[in-house]
């Protein structure tokens, strides 16, 4: 009896060994076997998606993903120099860039190609009400949040006050500050009044500002059209477009600005080969990825080329083109 009880259990151990073996057998080799994505803080829109393409990337692949926290400067910095970073989130006006060699890059980055599109990001500006700001040029000694330094809607600010003939310098010479706050605390300083005015970019509707107009009252200070003219032409990173009304409670009319696109950068002396394989791991699951949240509504393989005015990586190349997305 016992003689059968062993062998019983003995038998059961050596099939579920086998059943994992087959299983770990089953997943693709794809000549590489660690990826690192970096992605960018955990509360935010890179981070979620960054665990679950590391989760995709895992369950079809033999291979072993780290995600980091980061930013969009340094994620292309460290994507570029090809060591600790293979995949990095970025925003496209600091790829652009950075591909150019234009600030706040000193040289051009070009160890860096596109992968694919992430979702839009709308420069949206909340104005506290009483602040006396209807114009760009009110701004010039008020308190101004752009966001945290060298982030998109930061750099976007500045290119936006350049063209009225202010800067961070004239605004602080004149009895005004420059903030560079992440969106929470922006919204905290302008409910205590420590803020007259805070920038963000983001799909819209922004979590905080909801949270903010809910209980206060604000307005959206709108880009005037000759600004937007002049700024598309400068930087082609950034469009043209208008907030629709009704996104905010009290927004009743569009809200002309400008709109970008975060993307995935990735290594270009990756082999064609491997990149194949995780665009493709990408860009099939975009369901899933979707619905991590409300704000990801635009993420799919049909925007996947929206913006590319860098190289496309031959690898993401190829999927897209059988996917019909890349047209010769």
């Amino acid at each position: 009896m016992k003689k059968s009880i062993v062998f019983f259990i003995l038998s059961f151990l050596v099939i579920i060994s086998i059943t994992v073996i087959g299983s770990a057998q089953t997943k693709k080799d794809i000549g590489i076997k660690t990826v690192t994505i970096a992605s960018g803080p955990v509360s935010g829109m890179w981070y979620p998606a960054g665990a679950k393409i590391g989760e995709l990337f895992e369950k079809e692949f033999n291979l072993r993903v780290t995600v980091d926290i980061g930013g969009s400067a340094q994620n292309i910095r460290r994507v570029d120099a090809g060591r600790d970073a293979d995949i990095g989130f970025a925003s496209t006006p600091e790829v652009y860039n950075a591909y150019h060699g234009m600030a706040p890059f000193t040289k051009k980055l070009t160890n860096m190609n596109l992968l694919g599109c992430y979702t839009p990001y709308y420069y949206q500006v909340l104005v506290r009400e009483g602040a006396g700001i209807q114009t760009w040029k009110d701004l010039r000694n008020k308190r101004f949040s752009p966001g945290n330094a060298g982030t998109g809607s930061e750099i976007l600010s500045r290119y936006i006050l350049e063209e009225v003939g202010l800067s961070y310098d004239t605004i602080r010479k004149a009895g005004g500050n420059i903030e560079f706050r992440d969106y929470s605390g922006s919204v905290e300083a302008m409910k205590d009044g420590n803020l007259d005015i805070m920038a963000a970019s983001m799909n819209f509707p922004i979590p905080v500002y909801d949270e903010y107009l809910l209980r206060n009252k604000g307005y959206f200070l709108p880009v005037e059209e000759s600004i937007r003219t002049k700024i598309v032409q400068k930087y082609p990173a950034y469009s043209s477009t208008d907030m629709p009304a009704g996104v905010y409670k009290g927004q009743n009319s569009p809200v002309p600005t400008f709109y970008y696109w975060s993307v995935f950068v990735v290594r270009a002396d990756l082999p064609e080969s491997v990149v194949y394989e995780l665009t493709k791991a990408i860009y099939k699951n975009d369901k899933e990825i979707r619905a991590l949240m409300a704000a990801l509504k635009d993420f799919s393989t049909q925007n996947a080329l929206s913006w590319n005015r860098i190289p496309v990586h031959p690898g993401a190349k190829k999927y897209f083109k059988e996917v019909g997305v890349w047209k010769d």
